[in-house]
């Protein structure tokens, strides 16, 4: 969705996320991606996301790796919406 949704969400890009990454993980470890995280146990969670969210895919797809573990998560998405749009007026 970072392609998908560039234009529709002028909030945050794909080259921002990489940015952010490497604050987070200077030295560039394979193992500090979340999407490769493998969970035995996660509480109760709720995500939203807004359907112009460039981060939409990213949201799916880590219901889809929390789901078999917890039956108590939740996702919804919010039609027209873009990145942190609950913060925004």
């Amino acid at each position: 969705s970072y392609k998908t949704k560039k234009e529709a969400d002028p909030i945050l890009s794909q080259s921002e996320l990489k940015e952010f990454a490497a604050y987070y993980n200077p030295a560039g470890n394979k193992n500090a991606n979340p999407a490769e995280l493998k969970f035995n146990h996660f509480p109760p969670t709720l995500i939203l996301t807004g359907s112009e969210e460039v981060l939409i895919d990213d949201s799916k797809n880590f219901v889809k790796q929390i789901k078999p573990v917890q039956d108590g998560i939740e996702f919804i998405e919010f039609a027209g919406q873009k990145h942190v749009w609950l913060l925004t007026d």
